[in-house]
């Protein structure tokens, strides 16, 4: 998988692959600046709070409300993949499970250029952002991510990404994948496994 890809990978999973703490400890802000939005669409995809998200986002085109509609199906088997690992492998286990790809600090570290009504942040892990602001919130700019000559060639990447982290969750409960190392192994093959262009569906991962 090329490394504009993984950007974009690390947007939508950068905090729940990484933080050191239980989703259940996040806690929730308000957002105010541009940083503060995006951290809050982090905390509600690290929660699995799929529902929370059409409020911190903007999705005017239709292919934009896919995306947005594919992140909450990722928040939601987020939200399921720890739950699995919490019940079947135990607290201190959860975090074994996501693969680490970022400090979540690295929104803090986000340059932030600032234009009317409007705000690109850039980092090196998660690239560029437009932030927008919309009935005075500051929220995610679905159109223009979506449209970045770096997005995957086809918007389905994500809804095969969601699919790979439900799989491994479902395969946590049924019992199939019987450690932490395993769950992490068979999620990174999955990922692995989703073509660059996403235009098919990916090879079959154990």
């Amino acid at each position: 998988m090329s490394s504009r890809y993984l950007r974009y990978t690390f947007f939508c999973v950068f905090f729940f692959c990484c933080l050191p703490i239980a989703a259940a400890d996040i806690p929730s802000t308000q957002p105010g600046g541009p940083k503060d939005a995006f951290k809050e669409i982090a905390r509600d995809l690290t929660q699995g709070k799929s529902d929370e998200l059409p409020s911190l986002c903007l999705a005017k085109q239709e292919d934009s409300r896919v995306l947005l509609r594919d992140l909450q199906a990722i928040a939601t088997a987020i939200g399921h993949l720890r739950a699995a690992s919490l019940k079947k492998f135990g607290p201190d286990s959860v975090e074994l499970v996501m693969p680490q790809m970022a400090s979540p600090d690295s929104v803090d570290g986000m340059t932030e250029t600032d234009q009317p009504d409007a705000a690109i942040l850039t980092g090196f892990e998660a690239g560029t952002i437009q932030m927008v602001k919309s009935g005075g919130q500051w929220k995610l700019d679905m159109d223009w991510l979506r449209h970045s000559p770096d997005f995957p060639v086809s918007g389905d990447y994500f809804k095969l990404l969601a699919h790979a982290i439900q799989r491994t969750a479902d395969d946590i409960n049924s019992g199939r994948l019987e450690s932490p190392q395993a769950a992490l192994d068979a999620l990174r093959a999955r990922q692995g496994g989703i073509p660059d262009d996403a235009t098919t569906e990916p090879t079959t991962q154990p």
